[in-house]
């Protein structure tokens, strides 16, 4: 049944119990609200800053019996679980978050819309006592996102990482910072030089007619995601760092959904209200969830205390 979520007064018919994933933003937060207030779960895989914080003052404010998943998909989501699993070592001050987008194929009108958007809008940035706000492109840095690698350019931009805000309430010492490269690398090298150059603004005002015109462009390179997620202690000295590379992005996704849906029914004590992926998922976890849900997909894990290991169980 075809339903428009974004009609004036819509009444989605969901029964109570229900699970439902929210993919696009496309969801008003008063609709989502309703969702979770009247019993059902919702998952969301927004990665928009200002959208999860309209969501989230919404379900604050409804309360309800049932319950509201942030942060489920790729980035964030896998990416909350590796930067959560890094901030259990001790001496880690903060975290910086790399992720590596291919563009070996098209992602959908909405994706690409959001990633133009994403470029050309500020974002807050956590440090271990404060909050700032920058925008993409002021903050760079090289990361390796292979065991061995040539680190490579990769661009500050705003990825909402509500769970990794919680995660640093609960360390009380943790910031953390995101950024985004592109395969092939000169797509990053170009994509700075232009936000060097002020057009970020343009990007986000244009965004839905620049997607419409990538979706016209032929996708090159590999189809492939790659995280990177590193901790620093107080000096800023790299202390220890995760590292996944896996195929399709948005099979990535799709398998973290599952897994959560699936941690959610076997769950003995579950969980109710506003939550996140980090309350109910473990990396762990979750990389042998994508093994067994997508095992013709090639999937390696590193970490820095064992560089050796490329197998999804170290």
């Amino acid at each position: 049944m075809a339903f428009d979520v974004q009609r004036d007064h819509a009444i989605f018919p969901v029964p109570r119990n229900s699970i439902v994933v929210n993919l696009t933003e496309a969801t008003p937060p008063h609709l989502a609200a309703r969702i979770v207030r009247e019993g059902s779960t919702l998952l969301d895989t927004s990665a928009t800053p200002a959208y999860v914080s309209k969501l989230c003052r919404a379900i604050r404010q409804t309360g309800g019996l049932g319950a509201a998943i942030l942060s489920v998909g790729t980035a964030p989501g896998l990416t909350t679980l590796m930067a959560s699993d890094i901030a259990q070592t001790k001496r880690v001050s903060s975290i910086d978050i790399g992720m590596e987008l291919s563009l070996g194929r098209h992602y959908g009108l909405s994706a690409t819309e959001w990633f133009f958007r994403t470029i050309g809008t500020g974002y807050p940035i956590s440090s271990k006592d404060k909050t700032r706000f920058t925008y993409p492109g002021v903050l760079r840095r090289k990361i390796s996102f292979g065991n061995s690698e040539q680190a490579r350019l990769a661009i500050g931009v705003g990825f909402s990482e509500l769970g990794m805000n919680k995660i640093c309430k609960e360390t009380r010492a943790v910031g953390f910072r995101t950024f985004c490269a592109l395969e092939p690398q000169v797509a990053t090298h170009v994509l700075w030089s232009l936000l060097k150059l002020g057009l970020g603004p343009f990007f986000a005002r244009n965004s839905i007619a620049l997607a419409k015109l990538a979706m016209r462009l032929p996708a090159i390179g590999d189809i492939r995601v790659r995280i990177v997620a590193e901790g620093t202690d107080i000096n800023e000295i790299p202390v220890t760092s995760r590292g996944l590379e896996a195929g399709d992005q948005a099979e990535v996704t799709a398998a973290i959904i599952f897994a959560t849906i699936n941690a959610i029914e076997t769950s003995r004590r579950p969980l109710v209200g506003l939550t996140t992926i980090s309350q109910h998922l473990d990396f762990s976890t979750a990389v042998s969830e994508i093994s067994r849900l997508l095992p013709s997909m090639p999937l390696k894990v590193w970490n820095s205390d064992n560089p050796h290991c490329q197998s999804v169980s170290c």
